[in-house]
């Protein structure tokens, strides 16, 4: 193949994606209706770059529940284009509008390079290397195949034969269903089109990381401790780099609510909980946690200012009506699991599981877990002794916002340990051969207690 042709089919492949990144922030925009009042009111001022991340993030969910509605992909590629120009034109005019009566904030010319630098660094290896590593060739993109050949999210896919309960056939399907819409659409499957569903969902998660550029040194710690730690982990496949990903945003975006009581922040802190348990199960205990600590620190703060907007937040029927549209897909996923007869393998919350737990708490389990899982959680406790040091040296109270990830990194890390004290595989096994994965979330949530703690030091 000549270097012309190969030269064509990239420039093919980056148009065709580029095209999927305006159908989602169209069909996001869509989904955002319930808000739209709210969202571009003539008093206020749009930052263009989290508005974004909002509209990409919220594409993804709408995306994935039209597939879960109407089963068919390619129908349901259809009715995701129609809603995506509606929604195209209607942001369109939005920003028209905003720009020309002044009150659209484009971000600074730095900030836009960023975010395209980040995602054109990670669209390499995710375009460039075939699915090879084992959860992503015999889980998440073997279901994708499943589908594409099915053309169709549905029991014809077989998702529901004893011969692949070894691939979890219950897991979420968002990624799974989105690279079977991209390989239906372009006609044909092979070993790396399908990965670029991993690059469409890294999109709204570069926009908003980059939309909290004000803080250098903060910025700066956050920037390098991730996405970067998370190496390969956001391109081989696995959904664990992704899931700790949206869980560092969400407790980001969690924070700056609490700061800044904007309700843009507070949705986008919502949203980004709402993916969680769509990327994979453990998004569920993710996604428990965050809420927890948020619930904890928001009730202690019922008294400030800030809190009365989140109070305001949620007595709109608009805000109601918008978060059932994005827990929809989680929802309408566990019903079809229920239907379909499709079950977790690691049969938490009965009896049995019950008993393996207290047993093992007895027998040295607990021991053998902390071990493992300890040169996993160097940077996490890195984090934590710094917070301690300078709460020590400084002598002040920890800020609330590094409250909340702090709080969710050890319900978290609590409920990780519960879990591999129930499981009812070889504990050895279980832990060797996915500890150095699960616990990424726990360590990016130290992480963000960092950035607040370094935030706030910068400012004083």
């Amino acid at each position: 193949m000549s270097r012309w042709l190969i030269a064509l089919k990239l420039i093919l492949t980056l148009l065709y994606l580029a095209g999927w990144v305006l159908a989602l922030i169209g069909l996001g925009w869509a989904g955002l209706a319930p808000l739209w009042r709210r969202l571009v009111r003539h008093d206020r001022r749009i930052t263009l770059l989290p508005l974004l991340a909002l509209t990409w993030l919220c594409g993804l969910l709408v995306n994935y529940g039209l597939v879960l509605i109407v089963s068919d992909l390619r129908l349901a590629l259809g009715l995701g284009a129609a809603l995506a120009v509606a929604g195209l034109t209607h942001l369109g005019f939005m920003l028209h509008r905003a720009a020309r009566t002044g009150n659209l904030a484009l971000g600074s010319s730095l900030t836009w390079l960023g975010v395209g630098l980040l995602l054109a660094l990670y669209a390499v290896p995710i375009l460039t290397q075939p699915l090879q590593t084992w959860d992503a060739r015999s889980i998440w993109f073997f279901h994708a195949r499943m589908i594409y050949v099915a053309g169709e999210l549905s029991p014809a896919t077989g998702l529901d034969h004893r011969s692949i309960a070894f691939s979890h056939p219950d897991y979420p399907k968002l990624i799974p269903a989105l690279a079977a819409q991209l390989t239906t659409l372009r006609g044909y499957w092979n070993e790396y089109l399908p990965k670029a569903a991993l690059w469409l969902a890294l999109g709204p998660a570069f926009l908003g990381l980059f939309s909290l550029a004000r803080q250098r040194i903060a910025f700066l710690f956050l920037l390098t401790v991730l996405p970067f730690s998370l190496r390969g982990w956001l391109w081989n496949g696995y959904m664990d780099g992704h899931l700790a990903l949206y869980l560092t945003l969400a407790l980001l975006f969690i924070g700056r609510a609490l700061l800044s009581g904007d309700d843009l922040d507070f949705l986008l802190g919502l949203t980004t909980l709402a993916l969680l348990p769509n990327i994979k199960n453990e998004g569920y205990l993710a996604a428990l946690a965050s809420l927890i600590a948020w619930g904890i620190t928001a009730w202690l703060r019922r008294k400030s200012g800030d809190a009365k907007v989140w109070v305001e937040a949620f007595r709109s029927k608009a805000t109601w009506v918008y978060l059932g549209l994005m827990i929809m897909p989680m929802g309408l996923w566990n019903v079809k699991k229920a239907l379909w007869g499709l079950n977790n393998d690691l049969d938490l919350g009965s009896a049995a599981s019950v008993t393996r737990l207290l047993t093992r708490l007895g027998d040295g389990s607990l021991d053998t877990i902390l071990r493992m899982a300890y040169p996993y959680l160097y940077g996490g406790i890195l984090v934590f002794l710094f917070i301690v040091t300078v709460l020590i040296l400084q002598r002040r109270a920890l800020p609330s916002t590094a409250h909340v990830a702090l709080l969710t990194a050890g319900l978290y890390l609590l409920g990780l340990l519960a879990i591999y004290l129930a499981t009812p595989h070889d504990l050895n096994w279980h832990l060797r051969t996915s500890v150095d994965r699960t616990l990424l979330g726990v360590d990016a949530a130290a992480f963000v207690a960092g950035y607040f703690m370094l935030g706030e030091l910068e400012e004083r």
